[in-house]
C-alpha cells in the first residue's frame, strides 16, 4: 500500500513539475516600431538616412501659388497650365521627392521640389533658353524678385543676393553664387541658356 502511495505522489509531483513548466511566460521576440506621436516613423528615418539635408518650411503649393500670382499680374499665360509632376525614389544623397515643373512662358520653365515624407520644398530651379524674344528678361526678373521676396524677405539681404550673382550678365559664360539667411543661389550662364538654383541651406 505504501509503495501505491508513494507511486501517486510521485506522479502527482511529475504533473506539478510539468504543469509548471508550462505556466512560465515566453517572450515576445517580435519586434515593434516605436515612434512618438510628434516623430512620425517617416520623417524619424528620413533625418536619421539624410542627417545633413535641408528643406523649408513650407510644402511647395504654397510657394507656386504666391509666386503665380506675382507672375500673372504681368504675364497673364505664366503658370497658368497644371505643371509637369515627377517622382523620384531615395537616393545616396536625395531623399524620395516629387517635382513640379512649371511653364512661366517665351521658352522658360520653373521646378520646384519637395520630399516625399516630408512634402517640404527644398529646392527651386529655373532655367530659361537664350533666346530673342524680348520678354524672357522680365519673366525671369518677376520669378526672381518673388522667389527672393518669399525665401529671403529682408530686402538688404535680397539686394546683395542679386549683386553678388551678378544677374545682370545675360550672355557671358559664368558662374556665381550668393548665400541668404535660409537658402542658396547659384546663377549659371552658358552659351545656350541662363539657369538659377535656389536651395534651402
Amino acid at each position: 500500500m505504501k509503495k501505491v502511495v508513494a507511486g501517486i505522489l510521485a506522479l502527482f509531483v511529475m504533473c506539478c513539475m510539468v504543469a509548471c513548466g508550462n505556466t512560465t511566460p515566453q517572450q515576445d521576440t517580435t519586434p515593434t516600431a516605436q515612434t512618438t506621436p510628434d516623430t512620425p516613423a517617416d520623417t524619424a528615418s528620413l533625418e536619421e538616412k539624410y542627417p545633413n539635408f535641408v528643406t523649408f518650411d513650407f510644402p511647395v503649393s504654397t510657394l507656386s501659388d504666391t509666386l503665380q500670382e506675382i507672375m500673372q499680374t504681368q504675364f497673364p499665360d505664366a503658370m497658368a497650365s497644371d505643371p509637369t509632376v515627377e517622382t523620384t525614389e531615395d537616393g545616396d544623397v536625395i531623399p524620395a521627392n516629387t517635382s513640379y515643373t512649371y511653364d512661366i512662358g517665351a521658352g522658360a520653365t520653373l521646378t520646384l521640389y519637395e520630399t516625399t515624407a516630408t512634402q517640404k520644398c527644398y529646392q527651386v530651379y529655373l532655367y530659361a533658353p537664350i533666346s530673342g524674344q524680348d520678354d524672357l528678361h522680365n519673366r525671369i526678373g518677376y520669378a526672381m524678385g518673388g522667389l527672393l521676396g518669399l525665401l529671403e524677405p529682408d530686402e538688404e539681404t535680397g539686394n546683395r543676393i542679386m549683386t553678388e550673382l551678378n544677374v545682370t550678365n545675360v550672355t557671358e559664360p559664368a558662374t556665381t553664387m550668393s548665400f541668404g539667411d535660409v537658402s542658396s543661389w547659384t546663377y549659371i550662364v552658358n552659351e545656350n541658356s541662363i539657369m538659377f538654383n535656389v536651395m534651402a541651406k
